[in-house]
């Protein structure tokens, strides 16, 4: 099956609106979430119910979907994540708040692992670097490895005797076959920070085991307007333009 991989879609509806599209058009079936669907953006609600709806959907938490549920203490926070976390606490109805408060901190099959920051430390680690990589290699089983977290699409392998950490790029196509094993990052959805601000995502077939990574524009304008007009963070509709 051809699954579309999401990380990061912080309530941005609209980015998340183009990233559908797009999958649909690469014949995806399926849909694979590592986290942080709410935090940041202006459609926390509405978010909730596209990602609830998706077709053979398998998603697990990222730490604003736990903090805005209760489960995970703000004090980590820094203050425009922090504000945004308390504001979409509130626009929640109690049925996305029960699907937030469910969803795992893993999710693990014969093909894919997902988690949103690493399989050592699922809601809060940062998977970035080679050290991680070989230190984490032994705590997931399948060919590949789903993250986010980092808002930055990443792929981290094993290089010789050490392991390779490599930008993915729009369009590239990543094999993960059975005998290695491979962290993928598709980026992120709703708040790219890589200097794109075009939406991010991957296709994943787990037959064949190829990757590909997309990135697709959206109506940045109205996602800013919008969090201006329930006077979110300044700074936190600002960096969509930037992709920073």
């Amino acid at each position: 099956m051809k699954y579309g991989v999401l990380a990061d879609i912080h309530s941005n509806e609209e980015a998340l609106r183009a990233v559908l599209t797009l999958l649909r058009e690469q014949g995806v079936k399926g849909f694979l979430v590592v986290g942080d669907i709410v935090g940041y953006g202006p459609n926390p609600d509405e978010t909730v119910a596209a990602v609830r709806a998706l077709p053979h959907g398998r998603a697990v938490a990222g730490n604003h979907d736990r903090a805005v549920v209760g489960k995970k203490d703000l004090d980590g926070f820094n203050p425009h994540a922090r504000a945004a976390a308390l504001w979409t606490a509130r626009q929640l109805t109690p049925a996305s708040k029960k699907f937030l408060s469910s969803l795992p901190d893993r999710v693990a099959t014969d093909r894919f692992t997902l988690v949103h920051g690493t399989p050592q430390n699922p809601i809060d680690d940062y998977f970035t670097t080679s050290d991680q990589f070989r230190a984490n290699e032994g705590l997931f089983e399948t060919p590949v490895c789903f993250v986010g977290h980092t808002h930055v699409p990443r792929v981290l392998r094993r290089h010789g005797d050490g392991a390779k950490v490599s930008a993915w790029n729009n369009g590239e196509t990543i094999k993960t076959p059975p005998r290695d094993k491979t962290v993928l990052n598709p980026g992120s959805v709703g708040q790219p920070r890589d200097g794109d601000p075009r939406a991010a995502c991957g296709v994943y077939d787990d037959e064949t085991g190829e990757a590909t990574l997309f990135r697709v524009a959206y109506d940045v304008a109205a996602v800013q307007k919008k969090m201006r007009d329930a006077r979110l963070p300044a700074f936190l509709a600002d960096r969509l333009a930037e992709g920073r």
